[in-house]
């Protein structure tokens, strides 16, 4: 299913990512949205959302050291202190 993420460039509204399948079907960054729409009918957009992509992979990176970060040290033989 080719997605999309749209957001503002100025006053244009213009694709800022796409996954692998809007890419197959010509999907490209920068592009005009509404060209998007007309090359893949059915387009699934979303607006970008910079800010809480950031907040996202801080709570992503977050769990990650909570969560990973004792079983890694532990498996090479080492010690997290802080």
């Amino acid at each position: 299913m080719p997605l999309a993420l749209v957001g503002s460039d100025g006053r244009r509204r213009v694709v800022q990512a796409t996954n692998e399948a809007g890419l197959a079907l010509g999907l490209r960054s920068e592009m005009a949205a509404a060209q998007a729409h007309a090359l893949v009918p059915g387009l699934v957009a979303h607006e970008a959302d910079p800010a809480e992509d950031a907040a996202g992979l801080e709570r992503l990176a977050a769990w990650a050291l909570r969560e990973l970060a004792p079983i890694l040290t532990g498996h090479l033989g080492m010690t997290m202190e802080a």
